[in-house]
């Protein structure tokens, strides 16, 4: 009798909850019948479209397909009823979304200033660790020149004069990052040509790398145009530097600090470092993700202080990049405080072109030099 009841209980509640007309869940594309869904589902699709809304490049396209495809995945999955498998998949469906996000392709320095890069562009350095203590997340900066490669007029044959300072950078490639392949052109002949033309150079160019062993998908070939030239169009010489592809490393996703509590460091420890690009103190989205991660770990360190130390690379007049750093220095420490540290606890201060980074004499060693360092000024009492 008692299973009678039972069964009167939920056989009824069977029906409505698991295989009712009344009710269908659909994302992604998927679609199931079910009363709801875990809170996961609406919080990645509201991170793709986040992301749809501000996509410009080919780079944020793919990766919103990326996740939308594995929000596909994780619909398909859990109404199988894997739910973890599901979280899992939209877990990584949020993370591609906030890559779309994040990417702000950054247009080239003047022409001046790239003259060195254009020209022969270094090895990649082995490591970018500096002797002084550095406990934070360790970023390149987005738009970095590996390489450049030059094309004939007209042409997007790609012709090597060096290989071999090519596949020196192969083994770098490898590694987990990604990287844009900018194609460009000079400004002889239609626009719209033009636009083409630095399209195919790109391909071509991720073609060669492809065949040298580096992964498709870690090279987003991309045309600008006559857009971001290298030097001035007026001369032969400048032309001839402007028909390039650049490989361009794209700024990574960041990993959470190692270490437990930033009250154990030493004084003088850099906790996180900001990069800017040319003649700019504009703070990017991407360093925006690299300081919240810091003000996480430092809600718990609040009797902590901190120097926001700004700096420059050796380009200009020497109290010009003086200036210029502390304004850089200023826009981090604003930045911080609006997320809620004390201005009590900052110290600003600028030092220009001193204590560089990395050597001035190279467009990557520049790129590392213009930066500020957020730095544990000394235990507060």
């Amino acid at each position: 009798m008692k299973k009678t009841i039972l069964l009167v209980f939920i056989v009824p509640a069977l029906l409505l909850f698991g295989c009712s007309k009344q009710f269908k869940t659909q994302y992604f594309g998927v679609e199931d019948e079910a009363i709801f869904a875990p809170k996961e589902f609406a919080e990645t699709a509201e991170a793709v479209e986040k992301a749809k809304a501000g996509a410009r490049s080919e780079y944020q396209y793919r990766k919103i397909e990326e996740a939308m495809e594995q929000g596909r995945l994780a619909a398909m999955t859990y109404w199988e009823c894997h739910d973890e498998e599901a979280r899992a998949l939209l877990a990584l469906a949020r993370q591609s979304a906030h890559r779309a996000e994040m990417y702000h392709p950054q247009p080239p320095p003047p022409g001046v200033a790239r003259t060195f890069a254009t020209v022969a562009p270094p090895a990649p350095p082995e490591s970018l660790s500096p002797d002084k203590p550095f406990a934070g997340v360790k970023t390149v900066p987005p738009g970095m020149i590996l390489n450049s490669v030059y094309f004939p007029f007209d042409s997007a044959a790609l012709t090597l004069t060096d290989p071999d300072q090519l596949k020196s950078q192969i083994g770098v490639m490898q590694s987990k990052t990604e990287y844009e392949i900018a194609g460009h052109t000079d400004n002889i002949g239609d626009p719209s040509y033009n636009q083409r033309l630095s399209e195919r150079r790109a391909r071509n160019l991720k073609t060669y790398l492809e065949k040298q062993g580096v992964a498709s998908e870690k090279m987003i070939p991309t045309g600008y145009g006559e857009g971001g030239p290298a030097m001035p169009n007026e001369t032969d010489t400048g032309r001839a530097k402007n028909r390039r592809a650049e490989i361009r490393v794209l700024p990574p996703v960041f990993p959470a600090p190692e270490i437990p509590s930033y009250s154990a460091l030493p004084a003088g420890t850099t906790i996180e470092m900001v990069h800017f690009s040319f003649a700019s103190n504009q703070l990017l989205p991407v360093y925006k993700t690299a300081l919240d991660k810091t003000l996480e770990m430092l809600d718990g360190d609040t009797d902590l202080n901190l120097e926001v130390a700004g700096y420059a690379d050796h380009t200009g007049p020497e109290d010009v990049n003086r200036r210029l750093s502390g304004k850089r220095a200023q826009i981090v420490a604003d930045y911080l405080v609006k997320k809620g540290v004390d201005t009590r606890r900052i110290i600003v201060r600028a030092y220009g072109e001193a204590d560089p980074f990395a050597s001035n004499e190279t467009v990557k060693g520049r790129s590392l030099n213009r930066r500020v360092e957020v730095k544990i000024q000394k235990p507060g009492r």
